[in-house]
């Protein structure tokens, strides 16, 4: 069996209804195609295709089981992948800008006295930065102004891009817990700490910018291939 330009057609608003992600759509599309092949043409396109997906994928509702398991496993190698960059700059050769940039900061934190307000600031600038890659990722990808069906990367790397920003909120919940305005509860250890955190922030950050850079490449090599 042959299916016609408006049997796709059908086929294809059909699958959209069901299948979330551009990777499991193309899919299972691509898998019914070559399946109909194999179909006598007297047979219903309806009831063939209905046939190949309860065969090939144990039915319709079992769809949405393979996609998960999908988005499980990709969301496993995209977490592994940003940890292995973070991981990056507490090996040589980048690891000896790290302990400059932390000796840097420790310095500064130490021996100038920095109002809580400014710090606040800087905190929640390196916090909030690769959060700003979500909307760019958006826009270029053409998820904005495009009928561009998403990514089962998507989500993932949002979720990822908001880690430093929920590591700021977690410090600032801290913060109220001990209903301080600042870090001076901690002692003799605050330059310390405050320095492990920014410096947590900034390389955590920098992650992110990579992760974003080797993402949308192999997100745009997916939507090419539309």
């Amino acid at each position: 069996m042959k299916p016609n330009q408006q049997q796709k057609q059908q086929l294809q608003e059909y699958l959209r209804k069901g299948l979330k992600y551009r990777e499991t759509y193309e899919e299972v599309y691509d898998h019914i195609l070559v399946a109909l092949e194999n179909k006598a043409e007297t047979s219903s396109f309806n009831g063939t295709v209905n046939e190949i997906i309860r065969e090939d994928f144990g039915g319709s509702k079992n769809l949405w089981r393979i996609e998960e398991n999908f988005r499980k496993s990709v969301a496993k190698d995209m977490s592994s992948q940003f940890w292995k960059f973070f991981s990056t700059y507490m090996k040589f050769p980048l690891a000896v800008y790290t302990v400059i940039i932390s000796a840097i900061v420790y310095y500064i934190i130490y021996n100038i006295n920095i109002q809580p307000v400014a710090f606040e600031r800087i905190f929640v600038l390196f916090a909030f930065l690769p959060a700003l890659l979500v909307p760019v990722r958006y826009y270029k990808i053409g998820y904005i102004f495009k009928d561009t069906k998403k990514s089962v990367r998507d989500n993932i790397f949002v979720w990822i891009a908001q880690f430093p920003m929920r590591l700021c909120i977690c410090s600032n919940l801290l913060l109220l817990i001990y209903h301080k305005a600042d870090f001076s509860f901690l002692g003799s250890f605050e330059p310390l700490v405050l320095t492990i955190i920014i410096v947590a922030e900034i390389t955590l950050s920098l992650a992110v910018i990579k992760l974003s850079s080797a993402e949308f490449k192999i997100i745009k090599s997916i939507t090419h291939q539309q």
